[in-house]
């Protein structure tokens, strides 16, 4: 008997121990394989989601919607169903659920995911321009992600709350279906009409596309002409022994707001970049003031005392020792051409070495350091250039031009009246390329000034996990463009 009931055991523990690893192994290949679709899964913006429906307003894939388009006979125009006698509200409640349905399932990632949603129907405002008034509620993980940051949404009791006045268009095939896209989208404010008590409620967060130098808790201030700066949140303040006169502020804020560039703070390296320019009838050499122990001490370098008109600095620190300061500066009168210089310090600040010009004379947009070698440069949009980006691999030395590889446009959304319109036409001006703690860089091609696709409201995604040399195109996306 004993025997049996030690067997028993001995069977129910190798058992358990291959169910175990039975649930292991499948965790492990889901996991794999989520990953594996997750890389596939293609999240298109409200302006590039179309879809194609039939004459009960059943939504069709593309297969059998290519072969409808390509069966056109004269019987099938005659009786085919006229499109033009579905309504507004109707459009929209097909075209919101679909569109809804690309972030739910399984194998979203959570970021990008949305559950529990609540769509109310779509209300007529213009039906001769084919324009309804769209609203929805969903949890999601987070409502600041940028496929949902320019949703103009409401968190309404820990809800993602979205009203929407869409303008859409419909293409009659005459064939018994038909293609439906956007062509304007604004927030029901903008339109003329009453929205969610935004008093009451917090707004999602919009994704920006730059960047910081300083961390959450470190920041300056200005106060009696004097600058401080804090490491806690403001708890206790720091003077910073500099003539505020001759700060580098941005022209296009308040005076007393510092060019965002022009400074960093952080535990390891606070330093302002301040100069390049005349004060009280003097002229102030280009300088860098810097502290390594949170202000308890400082040290000034002079870097160039023959730039009198800095109107673009930027300066970061990768580490304690190395660090980058790129200064652009006007040398005529003419704003559309500008020098920039490269410096760079490996000794944490106490030298400088002028690395050389960038590679265009041309004013800076922005600049981003990745490492103690690697300096990308943007420039704003110049219709003479191939492109606006660069990146230098060498500390300054030597630049190379970045070309993101073209994609297809999306000819239903396009909305241009010029179906010769390319890539290249639209996507074309590259922002600033900012970073994450996981090392990925995103670029973002927007439209420019002349934008004519997607109403403009899109940029194109592009990311690189090997600092630059090479290219993974994400998708177009709507974004909020702050330069």
């Amino acid at each position: 008997m004993d025997n049996n009931k030690a067997l028993f055991k001995k069977i129910i523990w190798r058992l358990l121990v291959v169910i175990l690893l039975v649930t292991v192994a499948s965790i492990f290949i889901f996991e794999i394989y989520r990953s594996h679709v997750q890389k596939s899964m293609v999240f298109s913006s409200r302006y590039t989601f179309s879809i194609d429906i039939d004459s009960d307003g059943n939504v069709i894939s593309d297969n059998n919607n290519h072969e409808n388009k390509n069966n056109t006979s004269n019987t099938a125009i005659d009786n085919a169903y006229d499109f033009s006698k579905m309504s507004s509200a109707s459009i929209g409640n097909i075209w919101i659920k679909s569109f809804l349905k690309q972030f739910t399932g399984i194998y979203v990632p959570r970021h990008k995911k949305l559950t529990n949603i609540t769509i109310n129907e779509s209300q007529t405002l213009d039906e001769n321009n084919r324009t309804c008034l769209i609203s929805f509620n969903a949890n999601t993980v987070s409502a600041s992600s940028e496929y949902f940051s320019t949703w103009n949404g409401v968190l309404l009791n820990g809800k993602l709350n979205c009203e929407w006045v869409v303008t859409f268009s419909l293409i009659d095939h005459y064939n018994n279906t038909a293609t439906i896209y956007v062509t304007a989208i604004q927030t029901p404010e903008d339109y003329g009409i009453s929205k969610y008590d935004d008093s009451s409620q917090h707004l999602a967060t919009s994704t920006t596309v730059t960047t910081t130098n300083s961390d959450d808790l470190s920041k300056y201030s200005i106060t009696n002409d004097i600058l401080y700066v804090t490491y806690n949140g403001g708890t206790s303040s720091i003077v910073v022994p500099v003539d505020i006169d001759n700060l580098l502020y941005d022209s296009s804020a308040s005076e007393k707001t510092l060019l965002k560039t022009s400074y960093m703070i952080s535990s390891y390296k606070t330093a302002f970049v301040y100069g390049g320019k005349q004060s009280n009838n003097k002229d102030i050499p280009l300088s860098v003031i810097y502290s390594d122990d949170k202000g308890v001490s400082w040290t000034t370098y002079e870097l160039n005392k023959d730039i009198k008109d800095a109107s673009f600095v930027y300066v970061y620190f990768t580490d304690a020792s190395n660090g980058f300061i790129v200064v652009g500066y006007n040398t005529s009168a003419d704003k559309q051409t500008q020098t920039s210089l490269i410096y760079k310090t490996s000794d944490g600040g106490s030298s400088w070495q002028e690395m050389g010009q960038t590679p265009l004379n041309h004013p800076i947009k922005g600049v981003l350091v990745t490492d103690n070698s690697t300096i990308f440069i943007c420039y704003y949009y110049n219709e003479n250039y191939v492109s606006n980006l660069y990146v230098s691999y060498d500390g300054g030395t030597s630049f190379n031009n970045i070309i993101l590889d073209d994609q297809e446009l999306d000819s239903s959304a396009a909305n241009s009246g010029d179906s010769t319109l390319h890539w290249s036409d639209v996507y074309k001006d590259a922002l600033v390329p900012i970073i994450d703690d996981q090392n990925i860089i995103t670029v973002y091609l927007s439209q420019g000034e002349d934008a004519k696709y997607n109403n403009g409201k899109t940029a194109a995604k592009y990311t690189s996990s090997d600092n630059g040399k090479n290219w993974e195109y994400i998708g177009q996306l709507e974004i909020n463009i702050v330069e």
